[in-house]
């Protein structure tokens, strides 16, 4: 009797840790990412060109001369890369109405041979576009569209080796550049038993891929190659800077600048600003004139009112040797440099991003096609009040002269660094709160609280805030309804005037 009640126990008990889930850490960022748009040799323009080193062949931008000044974009490339060895994300530009061709495989009907047929054309947008083909039912052997639109020298592969496919692109030099292979039947497998159907298993972004095996001349050996001297693209019409801005919208979260390169469409520079602003990443853009009245009226006609965007100007051509004299513009430049400085003094993740680049650690690496004026107090004052940067000879170097370190009207001419600094803590802070969105709201309060404690005591560290102030910065989150966490914060900005006064008396004394 009472055996349930008074006898004792032992009972074996097992703490479980909790799992942690990886899927909620808050991930590192990749640092310094570019966006630009323009006139690419390859890509799908129905997507971003992602560019880890400069790929595009420097061409001259004098059309006097037979150039073209959609080639500038090439050398923001190189430029950019020169400085920092990131990463670049290009939307490119083409033509609304151009087409490229459909490569379909099939039989000489005289030698019996398996050959390419590329007679179709197909638009690149539009109706009946490249991207809606892929849904179209195959009619060949096998049909390829290359998506990636390779407008220079290139060749192709297609073998077919007891009904496994391997096609590869070629690019000028020999070098496969894409490469995919599977199963020519529906139900292919492989040794494994899995599915490996190539019409599966290709990159839209770089190719599409159709096979009809029941076609009545699909053989199951056969290699076909064949090179394109001028690629299969041919371009015509308006460019299409509507698809760009739609590629931009998709990625510009994943990038800290994006820069004009080039582009001189005012109301696509405009469009950029609004998509760019949103997510908080700087705007570099490039000044366009031959005298200084006319870069200030550039500018003036963008319309662009606002204090945190970066204007360069180059006055002054470059000497590029073959390729003559032409005038490139230095956003690329400034941002390959912007990010290198940044990335050179990091606390924790936090990058240093409160000063400006000018001066001869950043000499540009370009020689003049003839002297530089030298500028005027008065045109200096005049780039001053227009905010525009402009370069200027030093110490036998070509450097970015800085707005900054003239005589400012306006406490606005100190905002470039600040904003920089401010855009970064927005992005920094949207990140924080985006990982943890999909948990309760007590939990991603607290997560986001710790977290943006942290990112403003590196912040701090690395000088973002006036470390004469006794309070420099604070922060609180709060929740909203229930379903908004509001992250409010205010700091005071280290000062980033910069001036430079030079005074002396000199007395001599004569006695008789």
């Amino acid at each position: 009797m009472g055996i349930l009640t008074s006898q004792e126990k032992n009972y074996v008990s097992i703490f479980i840790k909790p799992t942690i889930d990886l899927t909620t850490v808050l991930s590192v960022a990749e640092k310094g990412v570019c966006f630009a748009m323009g006139k690419l040799s390859y890509g799908n323009p129905y997507y971003a060109t992602i560019l880890g080193r400069a790929t595009e062949k420097l061409q001259s931008t004098n059309v006097n001369a037979g150039g073209d000044l959609d080639n500038e974009l090439a050398f923001h490339i190189a430029d950019y890369f020169a400085g920092y060895k990131g990463k670049m994300l290009i939307a490119r530009v083409i033509e609304a109405d151009s087409t490229t061709k459909i490569l379909k495989v099939v039989k000489n009907s005289d030698t019996g041979a398996m050959e390419l047929d590329q007679a179709t054309d197909i638009n690149v947008f539009g109706t009946d576009n490249i991207m809606d083909w892929e849904d179209v039912a195959v009619d060949k052997v096998v049909e390829v569209v290359t998506t990636s639109l390779i407008s220079k020298k290139h060749s192709i592969q297609i073998i077919n080796k007891d009904d496994f496919l391997t096609i590869q692109l070629f690019d000028e030099f020999g070098n496969e550049v894409y490469k995919v292979e599977g199963g020519a039947k529906y139900d292919s497998v492989d040794d494994n038993g899995n599915p490996n159907f190539i019409g599966n298993l290709y990159d839209k972004k770089v190719m599409i891929v159709k096979v009809n095996p029941n076609n009545a001349d699909y053989e199951s050996n056969f290699t076909i190659t064949q090179t394109f001297d001028n690629g299969l693209l041919t371009t015509s019409g308006a460019k299409n800077y509507a698809k760009a801005l739609e590629v931009m919208s998709n990625n510009i979260e994943k990038c800290d600048y994006y820069i004009t390169a080039g582009l001189r469409d005012a109301t696509t520079i405009q469009s950029m600003r609004g998509i760019g602003y949103e997510a908080k990443a700087l705007f570099v853009c490039d000044v366009i004139g031959n005298a200084q009245n006319d870069a200030i009226t550039y500018k003036t006609t963008l319309g662009l009112g606002y204090e945190d965007i970066i204007y360069n100007w180059n006055r002054g051509k470059d000497n590029f040797g073959t390729l003559g004299n032409l005038n490139v513009g230095l956003s690329g430049w400034y941002v390959g440099q912007a990010v290198r400085r940044n990335l050179s003094k990091l606390v924790g993740d936090v990058e240093f991003r409160i000063e400006g680049i000018a001066g001869v650690d950043y000499a540009l690496p370009r020689v003049k096609a003839d002297d530089l004026p030298v500028l005027t107090d008065e045109q200096k004052t005049e780039l001053t009040d227009n905010r525009i940067n402009t370069v200027r000879e030093f110490n036998g170097k070509l450097v970015l002269a800085d707005v900054l370190s003239g005589n400012p009207k306006e406490q606005t001419t100190k905002l470039y660094p600040v904003v920089e600094g401010k855009f970064f803590i927005d992005r920094a802070i949207s990140k924080i709160m985006a990982s943890k969105f999909f948990k309760n709201l007590n939990e991603a309060k607290s997560f986001i609280t710790e977290n943006v404690r942290v990112l403003l005591d590196r912040c701090d560290r690395n000088d973002y805030f006036n470390s004469d102030e006794d309070v420099r910065y604070s922060f609180e989150v709060t929740k909203k309804d229930s379903d908004t966490i509001v992250v409010n914060y205010q700091y005071v900005p280290n000062g980033v005037m910069r001036k430079g006064i030079v005074s002396g008396t000199l007395t001599k004394k004569i006695e008789a």
